[in-house]
């Protein structure tokens, strides 16, 4: 059994993806499947809609005999509630560990553009003993945008540690012979993360010192600074992981004793009916609705589905690559001296010795490819500063 854990799997692209993956039913994540979404409303009408959805996708693509071929378990998870994700991952991690399995698909979604400012709290935060970093101050409380989508999905990460870890020879399936990875994580990201040219922005949004700031506040802006946030957090984690399983491992017994691991970033394109606008006006939610979809350069929530589809079942050796613009000096490819993270000039970053692939993904002209990294977020001081200190020994 496929087992699939999603964050924002119940509307907009997440949902798509699912369709996608159900659809293709591709031998790197064959049916039946199990699919884990986590819903900060597990009984909303939208859940009872997306479920419906799933079946039906099922149904269609599945011969009768194979009509029981998905398995949906709706979890309560709020990303704004760093109590609610540990709460979960540690149901998670119990019941896998007790069924001696892992999973298979890790697909983080889920993400806000807030209008104002809005700060949310960690409840747990005399639970941990570290240091506050500058994402928090002393009583817990973040900044909503950067704890939903940078924060609370490395927390989840971390905790998850055990199932995503989980050696090869411990699994109880059986691996499929044609999959190249055991676990592979896909973050829908946004090319919007490089549209942020001054990288102090991030302190004036998300910093704790900028909580009681009376600075002009924009949801585009502050969207874009949060995607760039992500993707440092993406980076970082994909080092820290390295580390993580490299430290035992030697390249004689590599294939036995340490999981393959895929950390995969997949930007689907510009997709106006994602929900992210709810927060605008009514004049600017009526355009993202009808006018834009309409444009040449938006990508429907179809086509951005079957883009994060592929980024989590196709091989990574099957993507492309493409030399992209250097964010930083506005010439053709990256700037390999200022990669400070193991990525190369093609968006790759393969780890011998820990078994851990990554790759950065994007849909150009209508093809998803390998593309070059925007080299500031590989920046090591950068990706230390914007660590939750919480996570710091994971």
């Amino acid at each position: 059994m496929t087992r699939i854990l999603v964050t924002g799997g119940h509307s907009g692209i997440g949902l798509s993806a699912l369709r996608h993956i159900i659809a293709a039913s591709h031998p790197s994540l064959p049916p039946p499947y199990h699919i884990i979404l986590l819903s900060r409303d597990p009984q909303s009408s939208i859940v009872a809609q997306a479920r419906q959805d799933l079946v039906q996708t099922s149904q269609r693509f599945n011969s009768p005999e194979h009509a029981s071929n998905l398995f949906l378990d709706v979890r309560q998870m709020d990303l704004s509630s760093l109590a609610s994700v540990r709460r979960l991952a540690t149901e998670l991690v119990t019941q896998f560990e007790t069924e001696g399995v892992r999973l298979d698909l890790l697909l983080l979604n889920a993400a806000v553009a807030k209008a104002n400012r809005n700060l949310v709290k960690d409840e747990d935060h005399q639970d941990w003993k570290k240091d506050h970093d500058v994402l928090s101050d002393d009583q817990g409380w973040y900044e909503e945008t950067a704890c939903v989508n940078h924060v609370a999905h490395l927390v989840l990460l971390h905790l998850l540690s055990p199932i995503i870890s989980k050696a090869p020879s411990q699994a109880s399936d059986g691996e499929q012979a044609t999959r190249t990875f055991d676990t592979r994580i896909v973050f829908t990201s946004s090319a919007l993360h490089s549209k942020l040219k001054n990288l102090d922005a991030l302190d004036s949004y998300f910093s704790r010192s900028s909580f009681q700031s009376s600075d002009p506040w924009s949801l585009l802006d502050t969207y874009a600074a949060s995607k760039f946030l992500q993707m440092v957090g993406i980076r970082s984690y994909r080092r820290r992981l390295e580390v993580h399983l490299g430290r035992s491992s030697s390249v004689e017994v590599i294939e036995q004793t340490v999981p393959r691991i895929e950390v995969v970033a997949v930007q689907p394109g510009f997709v106006p009916q994602t929900g992210l606008s709810r927060e605008s006006s009514l004049l600017k939610r009526l355009v993202m609705t009808y006018l834009l979809p309409l444009m040449p350069f938006a990508t429907s929530l179809d086509d951005a589905g079957d883009c994060v589809a592929q980024a989590c079942y196709r091989p990574l050796q099957d993507f492309p690559t493409t030399t992209t613009t250097n964010a930083s000096t506005g010439k053709p490819g990256a700037d390999p001296s200022r990669n400070q993270d193991g990525y190369n000039d093609d968006g790759w970053a393969d780890d011998v010795e820990s078994g851990v692939k990554s790759r950065l993904l994007a849909k150009k002209e209508g093809v998803l490819v390998s593309l070059s990294p925007d080299p500031r977020a590989g920046d090591l001081r950068l990706q230390e500063k914007w660590w939750p200190s919480q996570l710091s020994d994971g």
